[in-house]
């Protein structure tokens, strides 16, 4: 993990702010153009303008919610609730409060992007739940796979202190001390 956090080139930090931004305004990697301060704004800015301009994105912690938002907006129905797969490699990598510290402050894009993704992504939900007929989260599926069609995976009901997925964008949000809070 020491390694990992300590590359100056590591492509993983602020990774989904880059993703969603047009990186030719910002001459793509070359950073001997502009400052970073104007370099992480023009970036952010851009991923933000780009995630509105989506049709759907789904937030990993609301599956349910983004699943019924899929579907409304695309008026199709799974077979199967995305709410199921919820578990991912973070859950398996335990990490002390120091490295969450250089993790948060490594990834402050997109800490900032995750809370503007939020609040659109809830945006997003009352428009739709508003527009629809029925106001459950989501209509039932009228398809069920079998249930040996589907594989599962074991639950960790151990009680650990690793992070989850979503204790770990709450840490990143809320334990930053320059993170301004909605």
């Amino acid at each position: 993990m020491e390694e990992f956090l300590s590359c100056p080139y590591n492509l993983a930090f602020n990774r989904q702010t880059r993703m969603l931004a047009d990186l030719t305004l910002i001459n793509c990697y070359d950073t001997s153009t502009m400052n970073s301060t104007m370099r992480d704004k023009i970036m952010l800015e851009s991923a933000k303008n780009n995630l509105r301009n989506l049709a759907f994105f789904g937030i990993k912690e609301k599956m349910e919610e983004s699943q019924f938002i899929f579907e409304k907006t695309f008026q199709m129905t799974f077979t199967r609730e995305l709410a199921e797969w919820n578990k991912s490699k973070s859950h398996d990598t335990p990490l002390t409060k120091m490295e969450m510290k250089v993790i948060r402050e490594k990834n402050h894009l997109d800490i900032q992007l995750y809370e503007f993704a939020l609040k659109l992504f809830n945006k997003r939900l009352e428009l739709v739940q508003s527009n629809s007929e029925s106001k459950e989260l989501r209509p039932k599926p009228l398809v069920y796979l079998k249930s040996e069609d589907v594989e599962s995976e074991d639950e960790d009901d151990s009680g650990s202190s690793e992070y989850t997925d979503s204790t770990f964008m709450n840490d990143l949000m809320y334990n930053n001390e320059s993170y301004e809070h909605p």
